[in-house]
């Protein structure tokens, strides 16, 4: 209901007052009234985050899902047991990680087994597409001890003939020593002394 100005005389400032408080009384009418007219958009609750790591016992052969994707996986392999993955996407990875005492195979989303995994062993795996365009798992997984061990499935390269691997003596003041091979296929080493030469910065 609008406010009315009192009757009979007033002090000129009263009234000059009571006019302003009644303009103001009358803004502040119209705007509530805009905004019962508007329609107010509750805010959307976000989902809940992915967990970054999933932790599980597998005691049989398991299948992951897409879901299970870009997650770190923590497994106690209680029995030799085989962990299918999942159909990927491009770019799709995942990490796995067996402490338990049984071997756990890893096999793509195909069925055929890409690598094991050892107590204390990991990988992680990343799809790439395949010759039809298609992000597919790799045939082959790079196996990573806690103990400092690298184990392939796949071959070891060197591209370039004065590469190879290197491997350190069992002496007091143990030498590094160069494994390489000549053009007939003869495997050849070359002390390369005491320092590993892996470790030298580069010029």
């Amino acid at each position: 209901m609008p406010l009315q100005l009192p009757t009979g005389q007033v002090q000129p400032e009263l009234q000059t007052w009571i006019e302003q408080t009644v303009r103001a009384f009358g803004i502040l009418e119209d705007r509530l009234g805009k905004l019962e007219n508007k329609k107010i958009v509750k805010p959307q609750l976000q989902a809940d985050p992915q967990p970054s790591s999933l932790s599980y016992t597998v005691s049989t052969n398991t299948a992951l899902n897409a879901s299970d994707l870009g997650m770190t996986h923590y497994i106690n392999c209680t029995s030799d047991s085989n962990l299918t993955l999942p159909v990927t996407y491009e770019l799709g990875w995942i990490e796995v990680f067996n402490y338990g005492s049984s071997v756990l195979t890893i096999k793509n989303s195909g069925g055929t087994a890409i690598g094991s995994l050892m107590q204390y062993q990991y990988t992680r795996i990343i799809a790439f597409p395949n010759s039809s365009g298609v992000p597919a798992w790799p045939s082959k997984i790079i196996v990573f001890g806690s103990s400092g061990s690298v184990k392939l499935e796949g071959d070891l390269s060197f591209k370039s003939s004065s590469s190879g691997v290197i491997l350190k003596d069992t002496a007091g003041t143990p030498h590094y020593w160069r494994v390489s091979t000549s053009a007939a296929g003869v495997l050849s080493t070359a002390d390369l002394g005491t320092t590993d030469a892996s470790d030298t910065s580069p010029s």
